[in-house]
C-alpha cells in the first residue's frame, strides 16, 4: 500500500481505542498528553500580536490581503506564515514540555476552496504532511482536527468565518465534509504516527440529532477508506448520550471528544476553587459516560490560564487528572501571541513573545502594512525570541530549568 503522507518509518505504533483506553499495537495502555497547535493552519486573530482591526477571522484577513495584493501574492503570504509559524524547534520545546501528542486545527480552505467544491487544491497535503513529519521526528503524535468544516459548524470565528453556522441544514456542505474525511483518510491510512481523526471541533449550535447523523455518515466514509485509525465523535456541552451505545451501532475503534472550561464557561468565576471543584467533582459525570459507552475520551482543549485561578499547577493538575482517568488530553494552546507579551497574570500557550518593548510584530498592521513588511514579519516568526511558560514546564517534567530559554533544555 502506498502511503500518502510521504513516508512511515514505523518510530510510533498505530494506536487503537480499546474499552476506556488508549493503547498501542502490543495493548499498552498509553498517556496521551499534549497541546493544540492552534492559530497556524487556522488562525485565530486574538493569537496574533499585529494589528487586525476590523479583521475577525481567517477569512476576512485573506480577504483583505487579496484585496490590497492580488490573490498570488495573499497566496504566497500565507504560505510565507505556515512555514514560519512551527518549525522543527517548536516540536522539540514540545517535547521538553514532556509531551507526546498534539492536535493540528485545519481549516478547510487548506485543502478545497469554497469557489472549487471537491477539488483538492495543488499544495493540499503541504503543511499537515510537514507537521506529521516534524511531530514524529520527535516521536509525537498527531490528532487531525477539522476544526473549520465547509460552512462552518459553529457561528464562531475560531471555524474560520464568523457568522456562518451553515453546515447545518445545508446538504452541500455536509457532503464537502464527508468527502474532505474520506479524502483525509485516503491519505493517512496506515501513517501510525496520527493518532486519530477529529470529526469536528465544537459543533455547539447542532441541532443533536443532524449532528449525530453526520457524524455517523463521516465515521461510515472513514472506515471504506481507513479501517485503522481511531475515529474521535464531537461531545456536547451535555456529553454524547444522544448518539446511542456505540456497540449497538456497530461503532469500533472509536472515542468522544469533550472541551473544559470551567470558570470560562460554566461552573462559576475561573478560581482555584472552580477547577479543584471540577477535578474532583465535575469530571465524575463524564467517567460514568465513558465507561458506560465502554470508549476512552480527548479532552481536546482546557487551559485555566489564569495565574489566580491556579496557572501552571492547576494546569498540570488537570494533565494529572485526566490521565488518571485513562483519558488523551491537550491544552489550547502550543502558542499564543499577544500585544503586551510575556506571561503576566496568565496564558493561553506553552510560548509567547517577550513582553519588553514593543511585541514583535505589533507595529505590523494588515489594513496598512506594505506587502514587504508583512511578508518580512511572517518569515521571522521561525526565528523569533519565545518566552517559555517555564512554571509548566518544570510542573510537568520534574526538571527546574537553570535559566529561562526559547529552546528546549
Amino acid at each position: 500500500m502506498v502511503l500518502g503522507a510521504g513516508r512511515a518509518d514505523g518510530r510510533l505504533p498505530m494506536l487503537s481505542a480499546r474499552e476506556t483506553s488508549w493503547m498501542d499495537a502490543s495493548g499498552k495502555t498509553v498517556a496521551l498528553r499534549g497541546c493544540n497547535l492552534g492559530n497556524w493552519l487556522l488562525q485565530e486573530m486574538w493569537m496574533h500580536s499585529m494589528r487586525t482591526e476590523g479583521i475577525p477571522d481567517q477569512y476576512t484577513m485573506e480577504q483583505v490581503l487579496s484585496r490590497r495584493f492580488g490573490e498570488e501574492a495573499k497566496d504566497r503570504l500565507m504560505d510565507t506564515y505556515r512555514r514560519n509559524y512551527i518549525t522543527e524547534r517548536d516540536f522539540r520545546i514540545i517535547k521538553s514540555f514532556g509531551m507526546n501528542v498534539v492536535r493540528l486545527p485545519i481549516l478547510h480552505t487548506l485543502l478545497e476552496d469554497d469557489g472549487h467544491p471537491f477539488q483538492l487544491k495543488p499544495d493540499a497535503w503541504a503543511h499537515i504532511d510537514r507537521a506529521i513529519n516534524m511531530a514524529e521526528a520527535e516521536g509525537i503524535y498527531t490528532i487531525l482536527d477539522l476544526h473549520g468544516a465547509p460552512g462552518g459548524q459553529n457561528p464562531w470565528h475560531h471555524c474560520g468565518r464568523a457568522d456562518q453556522n451553515k453546515l447545518w441544514g445545508n446538504d452541500e456542505n455536509k457532503r464537502r465534509t464527508i468527502w474532505l474525511w474520506q479524502q483525509l483518510a485516503k491519505r493517512y491510512r496506515g501513517r501510525n504516527a496520527v493518532a486519530g481523526y477529529d470529526l469536528l471541533n465544537e459543533p455547539y449550535t447542532a441541532p443533536k440529532d443532524e449532528l449525530r447523523e453526520l457524524a455517523l455518515a463521516l465515521y461510515r466514509a472513514i472506515r471504506e477508506v481507513d479501517p485503522d485509525h481511531i475515529v474521535i465523535f464531537p461531545a456536547l456541552g451535555d456529553g454524547f448520550g444522544f448518539y446511542g451505545d456505540p456497540r449497538e451501532l456497530g461503532l469500533k475503534n472509536i472515542a468522544f471528544t469533550p472541551h473544559f472550561y470551567p470558570g470560562f464557561f460554566g461552573w462559576g468565576e475561573p478560581t482555584v476553587e472552580t477547577h479543584t471543584k471540577w477535578l474532583t467533582e465535575g469530571v465524575h459525570e463524564w467517567q460514568r459516560q465513558a465507561q458506560a459507552a465502554g470508549v476512552p475520551l480527548l479532552v481536546g482543549e482546557f487551559n485555566p490560564v489564569l495565574r489566580a485561578a491556579g496557572g501552571a499547577e492547576m494546569t498540570a493538575r488537570a494533565f494529572d487528572t485526566y490521565t488518571s482517568l485513562g483519558w488523551a488530553a491537550t491544552m489550547w494552546s502550543y502558542k499564543a501571541f499577544s500585544s503586551e507579551g510575556g506571561i503576566a497574570g496568565g496564558s493561553w500557550g506553552m510560548v509567547t513573545n517577550p513582553p519588553a518593548g514593543p511585541a514583535p510584530g505589533s507595529q505590523v498592521d494588515l489594513n496598512t502594512s506594505s506587502l514587504e513588511e508583512i511578508e518580512s514579519y511572517f518569515a521571522s516568526l521561525s526565528t523569533m525570541e519565545y518566552v517559555v511558560y517555564e512554571e509548566l514546564r518544570a510542573r510537568l517534567t520534574g526538571v527546574v530549568p537553570q535559566a529561562a530559554s526559547g529552546e528546549a533544555p
